[in-house]
């Protein structure tokens, strides 16, 4: 007998958007730190990125959970996970965050109440200028 892995669907985003409670929270901490001027914007699921696959022929869509667009006018995108991080959705983040290094790329685990940086790529460093190539 043939077993197939099942993937599991996208989650269908609630009335307010937010496709978990993780994602709900991050984006009260992201409003808090708008209002406290430690950030010029955010928004939720505002950007769509292609991203060539490493067999150079397959083209996939990322579309990170939040877009920041910081003091400075430089962007982070932001991906929030619960418990779980599945294998391939680390994979597009990390892939993503290689396609355009000009921005910086942050994934988060909110798990039992705590919010938790657990991947970063493209960091800039203070003082540093960001430019596009």
């Amino acid at each position: 007998m043939i077993h197939h892995k099942r993937h599991s669907a996208p989650r269908k985003p609630s009335p307010d958007g937010y496709k978990s409670n993780a994602e709900r929270h991050y984006a009260h901490v992201l409003e808090l730190q708008r209002r406290a001027n430690e950030l010029q914007a955010w928004k939720h699921e505002a950007v769509t990125l292609v991203v060539i696959q490493p067999d150079a022929k397959t083209k996939r869509r990322y579309t990170p959970d939040f877009y920041v667009l910081e003091n400075d006018g430089s962007v982070t995108f932001i991906e929030v996970k619960g418990g779980f991080i599945r294998e391939d959705a680390q994979l597009k983040f990390e892939r993503a965050a290689e396609a355009y290094p000009a921005f910086r790329f942050v994934m988060v685990q909110y798990v039992k109440g705590t919010l938790s940086t657990i991947l970063e790529y493209n960091a800039i460093k203070p003082n540093e200028q960001r430019g596009l190539t």
